[in-house]
Formats: structure tokens, sequence, C-alpha cells
């Protein structure tokens, strides 16, 4: 008796520290020690009972785990491929975008060009490209409005030099007339009557017979 109330007890203590298979192997002593004792068969059910409860729990709760690592791979395959088909959409317009706006840089349009460079730098903040090419648009631009004021004011130099050729030809030639006598009209003047100088000539006869 002492030995299995001994047993029973350390069966006990175990089974209230839920240590259950220390405790199970304490009442199988117990057991071992009266055999048709039915304390010890009974706790050893209860015991049973308990960690197989515990074995289901611990599935159930490796099953919900392994669901849920599934379904985090899932999720997370699905948004990759969202943002690989988001990304692959987003190149494939900046790039045409890129395409058009070169175009039109090539073709010296700027006005547009610096659209669709703005445009293509909005889908993408972080490429240089686009940022680089507007800094060429503007550079291009300053350089054209420069040459054109060059053309401009060589143009305005050239013909006021063309001016004052011309205005000193005319004074040379204007010299040259008054050295040489008097000027051409006043000539054209002399012989019409109006100058100083008559008009040489023989004088016509009249006939004074009367028929």
């Amino acid at each position: 008796n002492d030995k299995y109330n001994a047993a029973v007890a350390k069966a006990d203590k175990s089974f209230g520290a839920k240590d259950y298979n220390g405790a199970k192997s304490s009442y199988n002593d117990a057991l071992a020690i009266k055999s048709s004792e039915q304390y010890p068969k009974t706790k050893i059910t209860e015991i049973d009972k308990i960690l197989g409860d515990m074995a289901a729990a611990d599935d159930a709760k490796r099953k919900a785990n392994e669901d849920a690592r599934l379904k985090a791979i899932a999720e997370a395959t699905a948004k990759k491929k969202a943002q690989d088909e988001a990304m692959k959409a987003l190149n494939e317009k900046y790039n045409s975008i890129i395409t058009k706006a070169d175009k039109e840089f090539i073709a010296k349009k700027y006005d547009q060009a610096r659209t669709s460079y703005t445009d293509a730098s909005k889908l993408k903040p972080s490429e240089k490209y686009p940022k680089d090419k507007i800094t060429a648009i503007d550079k291009a631009i300053a350089d054209e409005l420069a040459a054109k004021k060059r053309a401009e004011e060589e143009a305005a130099a050239a013909a006021k030099k063309a001016a004052e050729a011309e205005a000193e030809k005319q004074y040379v030639d204007l010299k040259e007339d008054t050295a040489k006598g008097p000027s051409v009209v006043t000539k054209q003047k002399q012989v019409e009557g109006t100058g100083t100088l008559k008009s040489k000539g023989k004088k016509k006869k009249t006939s004074n017979v009367v028929f």
C-alpha cells in the first residue's frame, strides 16, 4: 500500500504540473503494484485524452501555420506579378514617350519635345535622361536665339555699311561733277534758254513776194 500510495502521489503531482508523460509513467508504476485499482487507469485514460487533444491542437496549429505560410507566398507571388506587370506597362509607356520626344528633339520641335520629356520625367522621376534632354533643349533654344540675334546685328551692320558706302560714293560723284563744271541739269536749262548760255543757229529766211 505504501508503495502504491507513493506512486499515485507522485503521479498526481506530475499531473498537476501538467507533466503528463511523467504522470502516466507514475500511474503505470502504481498499476504495476496494484493492477486492480481503477484510479490509475482512469487518470491514464484522462492523460491519453489530454495528450491526444494536445496533439490534435498542435496538428491544427501546424496546419494553420502552413496554410498561412502558403497564403502569404501566394499573396506575395500575386503582388510581385502585379508589380512586374505594372512596371512593364510603365516601362513601355516611358519608352514610347522617350522615343517620341527624341524624334521631336531631332526635328527641332523643342516645345513639343520639352512637353514629352516632362511627361516621361513625371512617370519616372528618378530617371536622369529626360532631365538632361530638357537642359539640352534650353541650351539649344538659347543658342538659336543668340545666333538669330547675331545674324540680325550682322545684317544691320552690313546694311549700315552699305548705306554709308553709297552715301560716300554719291558724295564723291557730286564733288567730281562740281569740279568739272555746271551740272547736267544746269546745262540742260542753258540749252533750253533758261540759263546764261544761248543756243546758236541760223535764222530762217521769210519771203516778201506778194502774189
